[in-house]
């Protein structure tokens, strides 16, 4: 059951990327490699599509990932990566984004990708798969006193490299603590990181304590009061919660963004704005009524603090917003549930200057039902013009959204989904801004019979459309279409974990630009089709030597001069127990071929990484681990850029 729950876990995300209708869309997120190892770096390539009526400017944009573990809990974030050049309406850009794996990290994760302007996210993702292989760690075994039973390990890393001569290092001290006091759960996760330009980053924190009465997180927390006043924002602070009878009260008080001061160059020009420090604080006060009712009151203040940083940049003023909500859940239907929100702000551009507040609304109503394997839901979503809430990020201000969504399934069959989703803006018709609707058309599929592989099949349609205010004929101003088919397969047997999974997408702009050439063809430059294709397989054979492999393919190519971008990633990890329970060692490496015959971004790269461990066990709490390494990176087309060096690593593991 283990591997079957695995190999679905690959292929049952296969067939969603980023199918709300947001200001932009995933046309490709694919990780590499894939699996990552454990205390690696996993690189995101994200092609994304303006799907707004205006352009981004160069550096306007971030690209964000978000890490979750198995259960789907908040772990971390990557850096942000900006946009490096400007993308029309209609237009599409291809952005990398890194993120440093932990090396206690193992097993089935998630992530999503977020797409921001301006503390706003224009796309976010739904949960993605992402497989970590594991390094060996310390199986601990607890004998702890009565009423404290505490057990977990350690890990204290260090890493260099040749470049720069040996001054590159990377330290990492890693604690995990899972246990009772009392018989209350608590749990610790610390992940530390260190470099020369940062001599200590808490890069993860987690301090979790939960009784019947009263739970307390300090750390990375991602709290969720409501989708119109906080939730989906992560954050690092404390969330107390504690019960009194019905009565559940939550109060949150965290920094969601940090401060960043304005870059400059050489000659002091302010290269890229510097942002405040936002600090959120919050509570919520929720009644659960008879019969699985609840009503549930909410306040969320996001200040920005002026002093954090002394560099602003330019047009950058601290912001203050105030959000007001109500949510009203019936529950007691047999075969239906009904949820209410309502919640009103105020917000400021600039309290240093104070400026005047404005004022709106916003609410959702939506109901789920379900029938033996049937199952419907529906949501209608208004945001008004003038309404913000830096607490809930997705959520975008002047639009309203309609959702459906309908389905069968059977676990030890399969299921059938269906779904539709439209989104209307500019709802006080501002005559300089288009009318944008976009409407979404889903369907997916999963087979789950037993003992056979598993099948997934999904297909989508995305169709935005723009229209000025005052127009008097049909002509869009804005007018594409992106079609996605996805599907995977995998198997399973006691030896051997196998998955495969293609994505076809077709990206279609049918507003050509003034030019004789797309006029003549009827293609735009923007038009693209993308085809990406991921392979992993996992062989354990006896109980002494295991192999993960894993291929990622990605074809990028551009309907209107025919260029054509091709990256292929093929990763491998031998593990291999040379004496048993006391010496281990371990062997990966990656291999990462760029083409992209582009007319004004070529490019012609080749990496290549390779390493090796060994781990010696003196008990069963206590090893110590060493190993080295070689990374080649070779740029064909600028040999300038082209670079080899070599590595070393050793670690030490305690288990308690």
């Amino acid at each position: 059951m283990r591997t079957l729950g695995f190999a679905f876990f690959i292929v049952g995300a296969v067939v969603s990327l980023a199918f709300a209708a947001d200001l932009a869309e995933f046309q490709l997120i694919v990780p590499a490699p894939d699996p990552v190892n454990a205390g690696e770096k996993v690189t995101f390539q994200v092609i994304t599509v303006n799907r707004s009526g205006t352009a981004w400017g160069s550096g306007t944009c971030e690209l964000e990932v978000e890490v979750y573990d198995k259960d789907k809990v908040y772990l971390g974030k990557s850096d942000k990566a900006k946009n490096k050049e400007d993308v029309a309406p209609g237009g599409t850009i291809l952005d990398f984004v890194t993120f440093n794996v932990p090396p206690n990290a193992g097993g089935a994760y998630y992530y999503k990708v977020s797409y921001i302007q301006n503390t706003q996210r224009l796309a976010y993702s739904d949960f993605q798969p992402l497989t970590i292989t594991p390094i060996t760690v310390i199986a601990p075994e607890v004998k702890p006193p009565k009423d404290v039973q505490i057990g977990g390990n350690a890990t204290i890393a260090y890493k260099n490299e040749s470049k720069d001569n040996w001054k590159n290092y990377v330290g990492n001290i890693s604690l995990n603590v899972l246990g009772s006091i009392y018989q209350k759960s608590v749990v610790c996760n610390v992940y530390t990181y260190h470099t020369p330009e940062k001599t200590f980053d808490l890069y993860n924190f987690i301090l979790d304590y939960r009784s019947s009465k009263f739970d307390v997180t300090f750390g990375d927390i991602m709290p969720n009061f409501s989708a119109l006043s906080l939730s989906n924002a992560g954050m690092r602070g404390v969330m107390p919660v504690i019960r009194t009878g019905p009565a559940t009260t939550s109060i949150v008080a965290a920094r969601s963004v940090d401060p960043k001061e304005a870059a400059l160059n050489s000659s002091g020009t302010i290269t890229a704005n510097g942002n405040f420090a936002r600090y959120v604080y919050a509570v919520q006060e929720k009644i659960d009524i008879f019969y699985d009712n609840s009503v549930s009151i909410n306040y969320v203040t996001s200040s920005d603090d002026k002093n954090s940083i002394l560099n602003t940049g330019t047009d950058v003023y601290p912001l203050q917003n105030k959000v007001m909500g109500v949510n009203f859940m019936i529950g007691s239907f047999k075969y239906a549930t009904f949820k209410c929100d309502y919640a009103r702000s105020a917000h400021s551009t600039d309290t240093v200057n104070m400026s005047p507040e404005v004022t709106d609304a916003a609410y959702k109503a939506s109901v789920e039902s379900r029938l033996g394997i049937f199952s419907i839901k529906a949501n209608y979503q208004h945001v008004g013009t003038d309404f913000y809430s830096l607490g809930s990020p997705t959520i975008v201000k002047d639009r309203n959204n309609y959702d459906f969504m309908t389905g069968v399934g059977s676990p030890k069959i399969g299921s059938l989904n269906l779904s539709y989703n439209q989104a209307v803006d500019n709802l006080k018709n501002d005559p300089s801004k288009i009318i944008t609707t976009q409407s979404i058309y889903s369907a997916n599929t999963n087979l789950t019979l037993p003992k056979w592989p598993i099948l997934s099949v999904g297909y989508a349609i995305n169709d935005v459309g723009g229209l000025p205010v005052n127009s008097t004929d049909s002509v869009k101003t804005l007018n594409n279409k992106t079609n996605i088919i996805t599907a995977g397969v995998s198997y399973s047997l006691p030896w051997w974990i196998n998955s495969i999974s293609i994505q076809k997408s077709g990206y279609k702009d049918y507003i050509l630009a003034n030019s004789t050439s797309e006029v003549a063809l009827g293609i735009s430059r923007n038009d693209k089709d993308t085809m990406s294709g991921t392979y992993s397989a996992t062989f354990i054979m006896g109980d002494r030597i295991s192999l993960n492999l894993g291929i990622t393919n990605t074809k990028i190519t551009n309907l209107y001069d025919l260029s054509v971008n091709v990256m292929d990633t093929y990763s491998s990890t031998l593990n291999i127990k040379v004496i048993k329970e006391k010496l281990v060692l371990a062997l990966w490496g990656n291999q990462t071929l760029r083409n992209d015959n582009s007319l004004t971004a070529p490019a012609k790269t080749t990496t290549q990484v390779s390493n090796t461990e060994l781990t010696y066990y003196f008990t069963q709490q206590f090893s110590w681990t060493v190993g080295g390494g070689v990374t080649n990176y070779q740029d064909t087309l600028t040999a300038i850029n082209s670079y080899n060096y070599s590595k070393i690593s050793t670690r030490i593991g305690l288990g308690f």
